[in-house]
């Protein structure tokens, strides 16, 4: 159903790739990254991130980008006690205002469940390139744009997405799982559908 939807989506500006096994997210998008043609910038939307509010987050992103070049990724913001907020807070302690937008900074505690970065520092970096296939490419992401490009990474406060919590056991289990991951607890590697939902 969800691949009928996607291919449904096809059009002359869109390009629906879908992959037949599970690479990652990383490797999916520099895969689709560097298949595409040249543009200003890189937006990327985790799956199970909803747009609850209905707001232009898109415009709201490359409105930040093109008014102040210290910035080398904008994340979306969550509001507390409406779904998961994956931001670790005392990393956001400083805040900046951007033409009309809040921008919460400080550390690299940031979630990429949806972010922007300009198209050309992406590829400085050589994209997401983190060891494992499906854990820590955010983390990994934000520090090679601070120590790398010696930019800033922020959370802009008018773009509030939402993440769903785990409501099922299944999807608790998914998130027990990847938060062994996260701490090695379970070994790291690049083999491709060596997930948690193709394994149980």
């Amino acid at each position: 159903e969800m691949k009928e939807w996607l291919w449904a989506q096809s059009s002359e500006n869109v390009v629906v790739e879908l992959l037949n096994q599970n690479i990652g997210k990383g490797d999916a998008i520099n895969n689709s990254f560097y298949k595409t043609r040249e543009s200003d910038y890189i937006i990327s939307i985790d799956s199970d991130i909803v747009n609850k509010r209905h707001i232009n987050w898109i415009d709201m992103f490359v409105d930040v980008m093109e008014y102040d070049n210290q910035w080398g990724v904008i994340a979306c913001d969550f509001k507390d006690g409406d779904g998961l907020n994956i931001h670790i807070k005392r990393h956001l302690k400083r805040k900046e205002k951007v033409d009309n937008y809040n921008i919460k900074w400080g550390g690299l505690g940031i979630g990429g469940c949806a972010i922007i970065m300009r198209s050309s520092e992406f590829r400085k970096i050589n994209g997401y390139n983190n060891s494992d296939i499906f854990t820590g490419h955010d983390g990994t992401l934000m520090k090679q744009v601070n120590q790398i490009l010696r930019k800033r990474c922020g959370v802009c406060s008018e773009a509030i997405l939402y993440h769903p919590s785990a409501n099922t056991k299944v999807e608790k289990e998914y998130q027990a799982w990847k938060h062994e991951k996260a701490g090695r607890k379970i070994k790291w590697n690049k083999t491709p559908d060596t997930g948690f939902y193709e394994n149980q």
